[in-house]
């Protein structure tokens, strides 16, 4: 089986709790480094999981560290610059939602994904769940006919108010709606089959 080498950017809640350890679970993949822009916790976090190198700029470990594939797992508003040096450097992304905090970022990213010919991808896991997957195949069925409107809501309450990210606007790259929300709309969207929107309300 050929080694699947995988390096973390951005060591703290979602990499700790979700990225590293399903990792950790999948035969012939390795997780060989990471990065964080707090040494101490890069430290802490290569020893709770056991990998070899940790380091304070992703730049460096991109430099040293042969990897196949990265995730990126920063504040939205850092999503862009190390998911783009990621690619440029050979490595397929895996990025935390939402993909960017701003459309010139998510734009360039995805041109990069292109220019590089590598995978980029945003964590959308709610696309897996058995509900979302069984709703999906009974709307693309025809089942319920033309859908022709969706309303999302999505409620959690989970690192609120202990994790600052979540609730500071400039970090989040719009709060609440821009990284809790997307969850119901990329769902919403992807339901329904990705349709061009006509209108959209928000309150």
């Amino acid at each position: 089986m050929t080694e699947i080498r995988v390096g973390v950017i951005g060591c703290g809640g979602i990499a700790s709790s979700t990225h590293a350890p399903n990792y950790l679970k999948v035969p012939g993949v390795t997780l060989v480094a990471c990065a964080d822009v707090d040494l101490s916790r890069a430290k802490a976090f290569a020893k709770r999981f056991n990998i070899p190198s940790y380091y304070q700029d992703y730049r460096e470990m991109l430099d040293r560290e042969s990897l196949d594939a990265v995730s990126v797992c920063t504040p939205n508003r850092f999503h862009k610059d190390p998911a783009v040096a990621a690619m440029k450097a050979g490595a397929h992304v895996l990025v935390e939602k939402p993909m960017a905090a701003t459309l010139s970022d998510a734009v360039e990213m995805w041109r990069v994904s292109k220019e590089t010919g590598r995978v980029l991808i945003v964590g959308f896991q709610s696309r897996f769940n058995p509900s979302v997957v069984t709703l999906r195949d009974i709307v693309s069925s025809g089942e319920l006919g033309s859908v022709y409107y969706a309303r999302a809501l999505h409620l959690r309450r989970w690192g609120i108010p202990s994790s600052p990210t979540f609730i500071d606007v400039d970090l989040s790259g719009g709060g609440a709606l821009a990284d809790i929300g997307c969850y119901a709309v990329d769902t919403a969207m992807y339901v329904l089959g990705f349709p061009e929107p006509e209108t959209a309300i928000g309150v």
